[in-house]
């Protein structure tokens, strides 16, 4: 069934109602109005109000899916704790103006301990076999029918001879050098120079002839090996001395093995020490011995049985000379 508006009040009303009064605006259609077609009711319908509330996701599906948003979200806190310890760490330590700095830029700085340096157990670290002790400037001689000249010595060096020679030159060894002449092969030695300032001199010379013509002083070390032969310390001249230049003084240390041992000049000052070891028929012999110095002399253990020839010198002040075993 259609519906007409009231052309008064726009009731709608069907199109038998409409012939008729209008009942709300009184309305009375012509009789005369042949074509009076109703216009078409207008319906308006209201549409439902859209809501603004957040849709609700779908539900998640059992299994790895679920699980899977957790796990990268564990893995992002991880990056991002690494990373961070990584920064504390890397972060350089304060500098001297440490407070200037960090007051200028705003920049906190972290003062960082050194690390104590480990140093290694002795027993972790393997023994290095050396030959000699470090560092020994060794010199090859082989010289057999000739003289070999070595050169004043001082300045910390340490000379090693190896080798073999007809006669050895040693000039002087000084400020602490060291010339070991244990392993060369020679029966003859001349030392020409001075030997002090702490230097260290060790000659061998078995059955052959070792001579000193300067002196031996400044606390320095020497040790002669000459065995069967003979080991003389020449007389000094006076000059325009008063008293004659010693052979040995100034706390100089002395060793000597040999069958005949001679001192032409004095042995003299505090600490000096001079240990004699004499062979079969052995001889000693000394001018003076003065001012605190000894002088120690004992026989080879197997010639005991030859007696010793001693010529002893002057004795004078606090020196000490003796026989001991």
């Amino acid at each position: 069934m259609s519906l007409v508006p009231c052309p008064g009040c726009s009731l709608p009303r069907t199109a038998n109602d409409a012939e008729f009064e209008c009942p709300i605006c009184g309305y009375m259609p012509d009789a005369d109005d042949e074509d009076d077609t109703p216009e078409p009711l207008l319906v308006v319908v209201e549409e439902a109000p859209v809501s603004l509330a957040p849709v609700p996701p779908p539900p998640a599906r059992a299994g790895r899916s679920s699980v899977l948003p957790w796990v990268l979200a564990g893995l992002g806190f991880i990056g991002t704790s690494v990373c961070a310890l990584g920064w504390y760490f890397a972060m350089p330590s304060a500098p001297p103006d440490a407070p200037a700095a960090a007051a200028l830029t705003g920049v906190a700085y972290r003062e960082v301990a050194p690390r104590p340096r480990r140093v290694p157990d002795p027993l972790e670290v393997a023994p290095v076999p050396r030959l000699y002790a470090e560092p020994f400037e060794v010199i090859r001689v082989d010289a057999k029918n000739e003289s070999y000249k070595l050169a004043a010595v001082e300045g910390k060096r340490r000379v090693k001879l190896i080798g073999v020679a007809g006669k050895l030159f040693l000039a002087s060894v000084s400020e602490g050098a060291e010339v070991d002449a244990t392993e060369l092969e020679t029966r003859w030695v001349n030392v020409t120079g001075r030997i002090d300032d702490g230097a260290t001199v060790r000659l061998v010379a078995p059955g052959g002839v070792v001579n000193f013509v300067d002196g031996i002083s400044g606390g320095a070390t020497v040790t002669v090996d000459a065995g069967a032969g003979t080991v003389t310390f020449a007389k000094r001249s006076k000059a325009k001395r008063l008293l004659m230049p010693p052979n040995i003084s100034d706390g100089a240390r002395v060793t000597i093995h040999g069958r005949q041992v001679t001192f032409l000049s004095p042995i003299t000052g505090d600490g000096t020490t001079v240990d004699v070891t004499l062979g079969s028929r052995g001889h000693l012999k000394f001018v003076e011995l003065d001012g605190g110095a000894r002088l120690h002399y004992r026989q080879a253990p197997a010639t005991v049985a030859v007696p010793l020839i001693v010529n002893p010198g002057r004795v004078k002040g606090d020196a000490e000379f003796r026989q001991v075993k």
